[in-house]
């Protein structure tokens, strides 16, 4: 009988043996489902198919925009749909680079290039959407430039890197004529070369690469002398501030570097011994069944948005952390650009370039070297907590006064307050009422189920069902024998022990045992049936044995 053969005109035995050499190749190499969108999703993609740089947005009259940059164009979007970008206009094609760079003032956008010898190019953004115009090149104060960095409030603009001021950094005026900026400070700093740089009210926070962090006073016509420095290793390349003013983000572009979160006790002095290191997950941890050598991550340009980190990681595409807490920052989320399957560190610089998290919708912009444009968001279940603290203190000896305070958005439904004995096995003590979204609330709870390890969490619960927890708060309770309360005991008796109790016994005056728990817990409910009276209470926790006497009061 001739055998079966399949369409190819393959026998099946022939077949079945491929299918069996195949699976065992595939089984002798593990493989992992990689995660691209962690607590976001995704909204669209922009790509030609060319190689990318920096991103930048801006908003007027109700409308987003994005600008980016290519090797050989710049691109302006009217990105207000973000299921659906238009491109408004290129420029270009120009010499072909690497970088490039953008910031926004007024209805103006300003353009550099590292390697592209045009000077500054100025962009008038008043007629979008309709239309970009180019309303100035120069090259008055530069070729190439790095960076730059508009202080706002200041109205000027800081040029880093630069080739005629490559160990210090020009500042133009754009107060007076922002489409043809004049130039304020022209100076050498100390450290030299700034890669980058966050300028806030006159205070520059350089990025010296090499040589660390460093800050600067450049109030008036000149940077006075270094006020501060930090020097954390690798190549510090960028920094950004929060709000308050109270901290700042650093990335060090360096494999294997973590971000640091360094406390600012003033706006030119920095606490170095508080400094918090905290870091995405590499591939390896990511997916353990990977490549062990995939741990090189590159942590490239953070942001503050509120306490909120937002950190372009170049394989690891947008990092999203909560540092409300600098105690205990939180990667909350990410959007992985860098959809090479498998993915891998080498090269080392592929991926995404940049982040913009500041659109006044929410929606997050993202440049990848290889793919272009990405704009998403983050998932309202990642960002509950804007901050909450749990203060906890022991009152006498049979009681928890616990203080919980703080600020939460409008996507949370429902707060519980969680406590546990091991800080693993949570339960349900309460549910707080006294908040508000969006408003601080503060709500006092007293717990009288004490034990010698005593751990405290918020539970959010949003609209969506999905639920998110809050730091966890420990109370430790010194206990060097067995304390009972309350006596005379209604219905229910709490304890504190040193050691888990085995059993816990019940005695009448006539010796008889009238309740028993095995592996009792404290708070353990003696019912309603027992009269009232005198009674004996005898405990075992495998060491020691007590006996009491309790009185039942009704």
């Amino acid at each position: 009988m001739n055998s079966m053969r399949s369409r190819n005109g393959l026998d099946f035995a022939t077949l079945k043996a491929i299918v069996v050499l195949v699976f065992s190749f595939l089984i002798s190499f593990p493989i992992h489902a990689q995660v691209f969108e962690y607590r976001t999703t995704g909204l669209s993609q922009w790509n030609l198919g060319n190689t990318y740089s920096d991103i930048w947005g801006y908003a007027a009259n109700g409308r987003e925009y994005a600008i980016l940059g290519s090797a050989t164009k710049i691109y302006f979007f009217n990105v207000t749909n973000p299921n659906n970008p238009v491109l408004i206009k290129e420029f270009g094609p120009y010499t072909s680079t690497s970088w490039r760079e953008f910031k926004t003032y007024g209805h103006y956008a300003y353009a550099v290039s590292e390697v592209d010898a045009s000077g500054l190019r100025i962009f008038d953004l008043q007629y979008l959407p309709d239309s970009v115009s180019l309303v100035r090149t120069t090259n008055a104060f530069f070729s190439t430039c790095h960076m730059p960095f508009i202080d706002e409030a200041n109205a000027r603009l800081y040029c880093l890197g630069t080739n005629t001021r490559s160990t210090g950094v020009i500042v133009l005026d754009l107060a007076t004529r922002p489409d043809s900026p004049s130039v304020v400070i022209n100076q050498p700093l100390p450290r030299g070369y700034v890669h980058d740089a966050y300028v806030r009210n006159n205070i520059l926070y350089a990025s010296h690469g090499g040589s660390g962090l460093s800050i600067y006073n450049c109030s008036g016509t000149s940077c006075g002398p270094e006020l501060m420095s930090y020097i954390p290793g690798g190549y510090n390349h960028s920094s950004w501030i929060n709000p308050a003013g109270t901290y700042l983000v650093n990335a060090t572009e360096t494999q294997n570097a973590p971000l640091r979160l360094i406390p600012l006790t003033s706006a030119t002095s920095i606490e170095p011994a508080n400094i918090k290191p905290f870091k995405s997950k590499t591939l390896r941890e990511q997916y353990p069944g990977g490549n062990p050598a995939d741990t090189l991550s590159i942590g490239h340009n953070p942001y503050f948005v509120g306490n909120i980190v937002y950190a372009s990681y170049y394989t690891d595409g947008v990092q999203i952390f909560d540092a409300s807490n600098p105690n205990n920052i939180k990667r909350i989320a990410y959007f992985d650009t860098d959809r090479s399957v498998p993915a891998s560190y080498s090269p080392p610089f592929r991926g995404c370039w940049g982040v913009y998290p500041f659109l006044p919708s929410g929606n997050i912009l993202a440049s990848d070297i290889q793919s272009g444009m990405w704009i998403f968001k983050v998932n309202s279940s990642a960002l509950p907590i804007q901050y909450s603290t749990i203060m906890a203190r022991l009152e006498g000896d049979t009681k928890i006064k616990l203080t919980i305070s703080g600020l939460v958005t409008g996507v949370v439904n429902k707060i519980l307050l969680e406590s546990s004995k091991d800080g693993i096995h949570f339960s349900e003590l309460t549910e707080l009422h006294s908040w508000m979204p969006d408003k601080k609330f503060s709500s006092d709870f007293t717990d009288l189920f004490i034990h010698v390890q005593n751990f405290y969490r918020l539970k959010l619960i949003q609209t969506d069902g999905n639920f998110e927890y809050s730091e966890i708060t420990r109370l430790d309770v010194p206990v060097f024998s067995l304390r009972t309360w309350p006596n005379p005991i209604r219905d229910r008796l709490f304890f504190v022990s040193p050691r888990p109790l085995l059993y816990l016994d019940m005695i009448d005056l006539e010796g008889k045992v009238v309740f028993h728990r095995d592996s009792p817990e404290s708070g353990v409910f003696i019912g309603s049936t027992m009269p009232a009276g005198i009674y004996f209470l005898r405990t075992f926790d495998g060491f020691t044995s007590t006996s009491k006497k309790i009185m039942i009061n009704r």
